[in-house]
């Protein structure tokens, strides 16, 4: 859930995208990210820009944050 980011990703660019295993073609830079194999399922892209970048790509994704 994006609204449940920190503050500082919060102000910042972030973006999430599905990759349909059934898609002829991924967004730009995916591709080169994952290699596409028989039985591969949909995957999530999720990408954050706050005071450090986050890239993830996966099938299922928890998303945790602590402050020390």
């Amino acid at each position: 859930m994006i609204s449940a980011l920190p503050e500082p990703y919060r102000r910042s660019a972030h973006q999430m995208r599905v990759l349909l295993r059934t898609a002829r073609t991924w967004p730009a830079g995916a591709d080169g990210l994952v290699t596409r194999f028989d039985g591969l399922p949909d995957l999530y892209w999720l990408r954050l820009v706050g005071p450090t970048t986050i890239m993830a790509i996966s099938a299922i994704m928890t998303i945790s944050t602590s402050l020390a």
